[in-house]
C-alpha cells in the first residue's frame, strides 16, 4: 500500500465516437459494464473490449479509443 499516492474512481456514460487519441499521465484501470470499446495501440495492436472486460492502461501508455457503441464504464487511476 502507497499511503502518499492519489486515488480517483468515476462512473462515466461514454457516447459512440469517432475516437480520440490519449497518453495516459497516470495508471489507469477499467471496468467495462455495457456497450463495446476498441482501442489501437501504438504499434498498431486492435484489442476489443466489452461488458465485464478490463482494461489496464499503465502510466506512459498512448493510443486511440473508439466507442462502438454507447459505453457505461467504471475506472479507477494512480497517480504516483
Amino acid at each position: 500500500m502507497v499511503a502518499a499516492a492519489e486515488h480517483y474512481h468515476h462512473l462515466r456514460d461514454c457516447p459512440i465516437s469517432p475516437g480520440h487519441f490519449f497518453v495516459r499521465p497516470y495508471h489507469e484501470v477499467a471496468l467495462i459494464l455495457e456497450g463495446e470499446v476498441e482501442v489501437e495501440l501504438e504499434d498498431g495492436t486492435v484489442l476489443r473490449a466489452g461488458p465485464g472486460d478490463i482494461l489496464d492502461t499503465p502510466k506512459g501508455s498512448s493510443g486511440f479509443w473508439r466507442s462502438l457503441s454507447p459505453v457505461r464504464k467504471i475506472w479507477a487511476i494512480y497517480e504516483e
